[in-house]
């Protein structure tokens, strides 16, 4: 097996390899066996396989980052069976450095990825259907243009107080009165600039519209999905926390409970321990940095226009910081989400969930 190992590396090396490459194969075959002989001694020789390799192994979770997932294919090529390649396991990179101990090169990538994906413990990330991946495409892009809207109307902010206007506090009180004010500088400014700053002026509306467009195209989405309207029952919870937890979850039952989905988002307490003491740190902000805001904007809000909090809340706010007792309603809200779209529940405002005893049948509604 070694020595077919070792051949078959040599053979899907493209050109004529030298006799130092021929040795390598073999060495590698014979050290690592068929499947670890192929995929090492390949990316070694020729490293320029590697990305042409990973394309049918690897799957880009989120568009926005930076490093793409790798994950090999835990089945021999079909270059050599003929065979086709299953759906491979989606993992963080993140993940995979942990194995990397050597250099940052194609070999020591290979061995990380390889090494990597036989963990039991290794989390994978559940497949999204292209309904969900476009739904987070168009948070992906509402998400940026309200990045730029805040920074334009930031800067025109600026820019008019070093002429002594001074704007009101709000981004749409400012829009209301900035023609005014544009108007009493007028005669004190040159035409050049107060072209330029009624163009920007312009372009915050255009962004506004655009921004209003994605919202629309949501609302429509969720009228058409029964699960993000039942998440919208949820206190704190609008159409854009409901819509991005359904695209972004994938599979709720993927997630063995509430608390690892509120893991997967980073509202939990990081912990450090030595000599069997733990400590709890703050929240671990790792996950999904847009689904996690909303959960603790909407969390913020319930807070504030609520006039008597739920029992518990109360106790914790008259010990806690307000901000401490958002995350953890945050992350109360978040178990509620995969609640509801792991078992196909609807949201019950006085419902307690109640862990049966082993070897008794679940009770109805539980």
């Amino acid at each position: 097996m070694a020595v077919g190992g070792a051949v078959a590396a040599t053979m899907v090396v493209a050109g004529y390899p030298t006799p130092a490459a021929v040795v390598a194969a073999l060495a590698v075959g014979l050290a690592c066996g068929l499947w670890n002989g192929f995929l090492v001694a390949v990316l070694e020789i020729q490293p320029r396989h590697k990305e042409a390799w990973l394309a049918r192994a690897a799957v880009v979770d989120d568009p926005q980052e930076a490093m793409p997932n790798l994950v090999p294919v835990l089945a021999i090529d079909p270059f050599l069976t003929g065979e086709a390649v299953p759906e491979p396991p989606i993992d963080r990179a993140a993940g995979i450095e942990f194995f990397a101990t050597y250099n940052k090169t194609d070999a020591a990538d290979a061995r990380a990825i390889w090494e990597a994906v036989q963990r039991p413990q290794m989390r994978f990330v559940a497949l999204k259907d292209e309904g969900q991946q476009s739904v987070l495409a168009l948070h992906r892009m509402r998400e940026q243009l309200v990045k730029a809207r805040t920074m334009q109307s930031n800067q025109l902010r600026g820019l008019l107080y070093e002429f002594g206007v001074v704007l009101p506090v709000g981004r749409e009180r400012a829009l209301l009165v900035l023609p005014d004010k544009l108007e009493q500088l007028a005669s004190r400014l040159p035409a050049m600039l107060l072209t330029m700053l009624e163009r920007q002026q312009a372009r915050l509306a255009e962004l506004t519209k655009d921004i209003v467009a994605i919202e629309l195209q949501l609302k429509r989405w969720t009228k058409t999905n029964a699960a993000s309207r039942r998440l919208q029952d949820i206190p704190g919870v609008g159409f854009l926390t409901a819509t991005a937890a359904v695209a972004m979850i994938g599979e709720a039952k993927h997630f063995r409970s509430g608390r690892e989905f509120a893991a997967c988002l980073g509202l939990v307490p990081r912990q450090s321990g030595t000599g069997g003491r733990v400590k709890l740190l703050g929240i671990s902000k790792r996950g999904d940095v847009y689904l996690r805001t909303l959960l603790i904007h909407g969390a913020r809000a319930v807070l504030n226009r609520r006039r008597e909090p739920e029992p518990w809340l109360q106790k914790l706010l008259a010990r806690r910081p307000p901000n401490v007792v958002a995350v953890a309603l945050a992350n109360k809200m978040a178990r509620m989400i995969w609640a509801l779209l792991a078992h196909g529940r609807t949201y019950e405002p006085g419902y307690v969930s109640t862990r049966p005893v082993r070897g008794q049948p679940v009770p109805q509604g539980h």
